[in-house]
Protein backbone atom coordinates (compact mmCIF):
# COMPACT_ATOMS: atom_id res chain seq x y z
CA UNK A 1 0.00 0.00 0.00
CA UNK A 2 1.74 3.53 -1.20
CA UNK A 3 0.13 7.09 -0.83
CA UNK A 4 -1.42 8.18 -4.58
CA UNK A 5 1.71 10.48 -5.16
CA UNK A 6 4.48 7.87 -4.66
CA UNK A 7 2.57 5.25 -6.95
CA UNK A 8 2.69 7.61 -9.53
CA UNK A 9 6.05 8.07 -8.72
CA UNK A 10 6.89 4.31 -8.46
CA UNK A 11 4.86 3.83 -11.85
CA UNK A 12 7.01 6.84 -13.30
CA UNK A 13 10.32 5.59 -12.31
CA UNK A 14 9.56 1.92 -13.92
CA UNK A 15 8.82 3.42 -17.30
CA UNK A 16 11.99 5.15 -17.52
CA UNK A 17 14.17 2.18 -17.22
CA UNK A 18 15.65 1.14 -20.75
CA UNK A 19 13.81 -0.97 -22.95
CA UNK A 20 10.67 -1.13 -20.77
CA UNK A 21 7.83 -1.42 -22.44
CA UNK A 22 4.58 0.85 -21.85
CA UNK A 23 1.43 -0.43 -23.79
CA UNK A 24 -1.19 2.54 -22.66
CA UNK A 25 -4.21 0.05 -24.11
CA UNK A 26 -4.20 -3.10 -22.50
CA UNK A 27 -7.38 -5.02 -20.41
CA UNK A 28 -7.10 -6.99 -17.41
CA UNK A 29 -9.11 -9.90 -17.42
CA UNK A 30 -12.24 -8.28 -15.22
CA UNK A 31 -12.20 -6.27 -18.27
CA UNK A 32 -10.52 -2.77 -16.53
CA UNK A 33 -8.40 -0.67 -19.09
CA UNK A 34 -5.08 0.19 -18.08
CA UNK A 35 -1.64 0.45 -18.68
CA UNK A 36 0.70 -2.91 -19.31
CA UNK A 37 4.26 -2.64 -18.51
CA UNK A 38 6.99 -5.05 -19.65
CA UNK A 39 10.57 -5.75 -20.09
CA UNK A 40 11.40 -7.57 -23.51
CA UNK A 41 13.05 -11.03 -22.72
CA UNK A 42 10.62 -11.38 -20.11
CA UNK A 43 7.29 -13.34 -19.96
CA UNK A 44 4.93 -11.30 -17.82
CA UNK A 45 3.33 -7.58 -18.06
CA UNK A 46 2.55 -5.82 -15.15
CA UNK A 47 -1.46 -3.94 -15.20
CA UNK A 48 -2.20 -0.71 -13.51
CA UNK A 49 -4.83 1.40 -13.95
CA UNK A 50 -4.46 4.44 -16.20
CA UNK A 51 -5.46 7.43 -14.04
CA UNK A 52 -4.52 6.04 -10.61
CA UNK A 53 -1.67 3.63 -11.09
CA UNK A 54 -2.75 1.42 -8.89
CA UNK A 55 -2.30 -2.16 -9.38
CA UNK A 56 -4.65 -4.52 -11.10
CA UNK A 57 -3.07 -7.67 -11.92
CA UNK A 58 -0.73 -9.38 -14.25
CA UNK A 59 -0.49 -11.66 -17.85
CA UNK A 60 1.60 -14.38 -18.09
CA UNK A 61 3.23 -16.10 -21.12
CA UNK A 62 3.57 -19.91 -20.77
CA UNK A 63 3.93 -23.26 -22.21
CA UNK A 64 4.58 -26.88 -21.65
CA UNK A 65 7.36 -28.54 -21.95
CA UNK A 66 7.67 -31.59 -24.36
CA UNK A 67 10.89 -33.54 -24.78
CA UNK A 68 11.50 -34.51 -28.19
CA UNK A 69 14.51 -36.03 -29.83
CA UNK A 70 16.24 -35.54 -26.14
CA UNK A 71 15.74 -31.81 -26.06
CA UNK A 72 12.89 -29.87 -24.61
CA UNK A 73 10.61 -27.90 -26.98
CA UNK A 74 7.90 -25.51 -25.61
CA UNK A 75 4.47 -26.41 -27.05
CA UNK A 76 1.05 -25.60 -26.10
CA UNK A 77 1.51 -21.67 -25.63
CA UNK A 78 -0.94 -19.84 -23.21
CA UNK A 79 -1.40 -16.74 -21.71
CA UNK A 80 -2.31 -16.62 -17.80
CA UNK A 81 -3.84 -13.22 -16.21
CA UNK A 82 -4.63 -12.52 -12.92
CA UNK A 83 -6.78 -9.72 -11.77
CA UNK A 84 -6.39 -7.79 -8.45
CA UNK A 85 -10.05 -7.67 -6.85
CA UNK A 86 -9.91 -6.37 -3.49
CA UNK A 87 -6.78 -5.32 -1.40
CA UNK A 88 -7.02 -4.69 2.42
CA UNK A 89 -4.66 -4.27 5.68
CA UNK A 90 -5.39 -7.01 8.29
CA UNK A 91 -3.88 -7.67 11.68
CA UNK A 92 -3.28 -11.70 10.74
CA UNK A 93 -2.24 -14.15 8.10
CA UNK A 94 -5.61 -15.44 6.81
CA UNK A 95 -8.19 -12.68 8.52
CA UNK A 96 -10.49 -11.46 5.48
CA UNK A 97 -11.66 -7.75 5.41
Amino acid sequence: MMPPGLQAAAFGALAGIPRVRVDRDEVDILGRRGIGVSYPGIDFTFLFDRDTYVYLGMRLKGSTAKLVHGHWQETNPYFETKGLRQIAVVNRIGQRP
